[in-house]
């Protein structure tokens, strides 16, 4: 053989070494859905909201509609790459939390019940940025626009009526890590969109591999004025998630100006 082939032969054998070594060390986060309870309103602390005028502060709890004690669910709708962080796009598919009072307004009692807002569903979008390894973890950035409904029904006098608004969630260097606490909700599902435990077992992805699966040791912390929305990872007993209260944990509703409805 001619040594110039030889030696191409050789160089060729050695970039492909090279990206395989290259391809090998990637490490990407996969998509998939994050399920969520709310963590209770207690004046102040836990969820809340401020919606001024003369309904004011209405502390509110979670009202599970998905599995588990889901009340919360967000989509990564694509793998993020940890050797290249850029951000991925999110979507918000369930909220539902109600009072954990009944809410004075002008003298009679409502119960508040919120929801996404059905005209903008398509609106209820954001974006992710997940940087570190699927070895430790690490940290991530986000911001989603929730539009909702307030639905305010009356227990004895009063017409219902309905507030709707939109707000944005906000995070900054909130931690991940890799593989889920003994406490937390897996969701296995044949689509992978709607996993959050992506392999048959407890381990799920993770722990060095080339894929990782996405769970929140603790909350996001961002907050706003007179706005607080804490969430926690999907818990299988209600029990223990009480035990945690509010400390620590949050995800923060920052009141946007758009206000509208009979309040």
């Amino acid at each position: 053989m001619p040594k110039r082939a030889l030696w191409l032969g050789l160089l060729l054998a050695l970039l492909a070494l090279a990206f395989c070594a290259s391809a090998a060390a990637d490490n990407y986060v996969a998509l998939g859905s994050d399920y969520f309870q709310t963590v209770p309103g207690m004046g102040m602390n836990g969820t809340y909201f401020d919606f001024g005028g003369n309904i004011g502060v209405v502390d509110f709890r979670g009202l599970p509609v998905g599995p588990g004690n889901t009340d919360t669910i967000i989509q990564r709708q694509a793998n993020a790459d940890l050797t290249n962080p850029a951000a991925i796009p999110i979507q918000i598919t369930t909220l539902s939390m109600e009072s954990t009072l009944p809410v004075n307004v002008n003298g009679n009692l409502f119960n508040v019940f919120v929801n996404l807002d059905p005209a903008n569903y398509a609106r209820d979008t954001g974006t992710m940025t997940i940087t570190g390894n699927t070895t430790t973890g690490g940290t991530f950035s986000s911001m989603l626009n929730v539009y909702f409904a307030a639905q305010f029904i009356p227990l004895n006098q009063g017409n219902a009526f309905t507030v709707y608004n939109n707000i944005n969630l906000t995070s900054s260097g909130s931690p991940w890590a890799p593989l889920p606490s003994p406490l937390d909700l897996l969701i296995y599902s044949n689509d992978p969109q709607a996993a959050n435990c992506h392999a048959a077992g407890p381990m799920c992805l993770g722990a060095g591999g080339q894929y990782s699966d996405f769970f929140l040791p603790q909350g996001v912390d961002s907050c706003g004025t007179g706005e607080c929305h804490q969430i926690i990872n999907s818990m299988p007993e209600p029990s223990t998630f009480l035990l945690l209260g509010p400390a620590g944990m949050g995800l923060f509703w920052k009141l946007r100006t758009r206000r509208s409805g009979r309040a």
